[in-house]
């Protein structure tokens, strides 16, 4: 082979190995872009132009036990349908949802335990946050096996109302009462965010300067003195103590659980208030001004 010949296959071989290169970086960008795209997708609420609170129906628990995940992603469609999120488009988060399991067992409303095992008959806690997606973030206690008396639950926490006030890009959810004092009981309640994350709304924090509920957090860092990200999914795991598992809400994330310390039955001057305040990315500042607010309302504080 001849010296010019050989540098001009030398080239060749360059010059394709940089197009290879060129194209694979495209392709890796794409991929990476795409995913980008899936993670932060948000979903803005409907477009009212009224200046008035939009009433939205709270919708019952139901059973979920023993359903497809199509059956659950159906359910959980039909709800946003007719929620202040509705949009074509929708699609349950994969972060989110992508976890649950055909034919599984899930963790009953009766948190109730019976032969050392969850139930999983009857109304399923986890469909509270599926058919109310409105519901952005909503208050959990984790620990309500502990209060049962004859096999049935003493502790069923569901809104009785559910508003929206556009204007202020306002969701206010209303709690009749929190009646379990945990100061004493080694137990806790928790502000849940599966459908804030669904929505994209992942970062949360706690305006204390509107909050007229007195919060006592568990732990020192928590959800009133820094912005935290909710990490909520629903999967198969086995806190309900059967064997294979069940579908059920994760993690327990410390930074959102709190105290009651109004004793229920002891007077009380007003109802109270939790200001919350959201955003699709994580803010500058938590004083930064929120994509969208939620107040939880408790009347008998």
């Amino acid at each position: 082979m001849k010296i010019r010949d050989f540098f001009v296959l030398l080239i060749l071989i360059f010059a394709i190995f940089a197009i290879y290169n060129k194209n694979m970086e495209e392709l890796n960008d794409s991929t990476v872009n795409e995913a980008d795209n899936s993670a932060q997708k948000v979903y803005e609420p409907v477009k009212y132009n009224l200046n008035t609170e939009i009433n939205i129906p709270v919708n019952a628990p139901v059973p979920s036990s023993y359903k497809t995940k199509a059956e659950v992603y159906n359910l959980r469609k039909n709800a946003v349908e007719n929620s202040i999120f509705k949009n074509s488009d929708y699609e349950p988060s994969e972060a989110v949802f992508g976890q649950i399991e055909d034919g599984k067992p899930w963790i009953s409303m009766n948190a109730c335990e019976i032969d050392g095992h969850s139930h999983t008959d009857g109304v399923s806690e986890e469909s509270r946050f599926i058919l109310n997606p409105t519901v952005l973030v909503a208050i959990i206690c984790d620990f309500g096996k502990r209060y049962c008396e004859d096999g049935k639950p003493l502790i069923h926490l569901m809104p009785i109302s559910i508003k929206y006030l556009e204007p202020k890009k306002e969701i206010i959810v209303t709690y009749n009462k929190l009646n379990r004092y945990t100061l004493n009981n080694n137990t806790y309640y928790q502000l849940n965010g599966l459908n804030a994350r669904d929505f994209g709304y992942k970062y949360v924090y706690i305006d204390k300067e509107k909050t007229t509920y007195d919060l006592i957090f568990i732990n020192e860092k928590n959800i009133g003195n820094e912005v935290v990200e909710f990490k909520n999914y629903i999967h198969a795991g086995g806190s309900c103590g059967i064997s294979g598992g069940c579908n059920n809400g994760s993690p327990n994330q410390p930074m959102l659980n709190f105290e009651n310390s109004h004793q229920w039955g002891t007077p009380y001057k007003q109802y109270r208030e939790i200001y919350i305040k959201l955003w699709k990315n994580m803010p500058k500042s938590p004083y930064d001004e929120a994509d969208i607010n939620e107040r939880i309302i408790i009347i008998n504080a």
